[in-house]
């Protein structure tokens, strides 16, 4: 037997699926990103911190677009 299998219109590719990040992923970055915002507190002050965030929101907001 053999099986073929072909990717109807609009589907997502393979590739692109592959990199979707799995959830215990997700779990590890945003806990990295927890850490790096107590640090830039900490060690750069409010406003540094104000901007790292500001940022980071540009940033996700490109990539969501």
């Amino acid at each position: 037997m053999e099986v073929t299998l072909e990717r109807v219109d609009g589907q997502t590719s393979m590739e692109r699926i592959k990199q979707i990040p799995r959830p215990s992923q997700l779990d590890d970055w945003h806990f990295y990103e927890r850490l790096e915002a107590e640090k830039i507190q900490q060690r750069e002050g409010a406003i540094a911190y104000s901007e790292w965030a500001r940022k980071k929101e540009t940033q996700k907001a490109e990539r969501d677009r």
